[in-house]
């Protein structure tokens, strides 16, 4: 990012790829993906931040911060509709993620003692 604000796109570019070609499948390339996302979405690269978008997502569903800059994206180009179905979706795996870690243990559920 130090890069991208800098002015040095090209050289963010690279670095995002490089990471991302270090563990494409590590939880932290997530927020690569996403801030690769942003960089390209505030250089007029549409098209290519929602693909960067999506491969965050298929990382880690629950990354409120790439579904939050991914509505806000589609959002900024009108689509309002497909920016509800963003937050929706990132809704839903916010209370997946919830629920997972809920104890729904039958002495829980009778007696209200999760202890």
């Amino acid at each position: 990012r130090m890069e991208w604000r800098s002015g040095n796109v090209e050289c963010a570019r690279d670095l995002f790829q490089r990471g991302i070609w270090a563990n494409p499948d590590a939880k932290g390339s997530c927020h690569i993906f996403q801030a690769w996302g942003v960089l390209e979405r505030y250089e007029g690269n549409i098209s290519l931040a929602r693909e960067l978008f999506k491969c965050a997502i298929r990382i880690d569903p629950r990354s409120k911060q790439t579904w939050d800059a991914w509505w806000k994206l589609e959002e900024d180009q009108g689509n309002y509709l497909r920016a509800q179905e963003l937050r929706s979706l990132c809704s839903q795996s916010q209370v997946a993620e919830d629920s997972t870690t809920l104890d729904f243990s039958p002495s829980v559920l009778v007696d209200g003692d999760s202890s």
